[in-house]
């Protein structure tokens, strides 16, 4: 995608990521009622994503 020049693709800092990570927990809360806990849990385990860490 940037070789074709026609995307650009943003890196994140770790501050920034970190800060979009807080900002995103809300979502996760406001979906998880349609989508299950469990699954929002099983996500957090593969990717290594714990939000008590945050």
């Amino acid at each position: 995608m940037k070789a074709s020049g026609r995307t650009q693709v943003v890196a994140l800092t770790p501050a920034e990521r970190s800060a979009l990570k807080k900002v995103m927990l809300k979502t996760h809360k406001e979906v998880e009622s349609r989508i299950g806990a469990d699954i929002i849990q099983s996500v957090y385990k593969e990717t290594g994503f714990d939000p008590n860490k945050l």
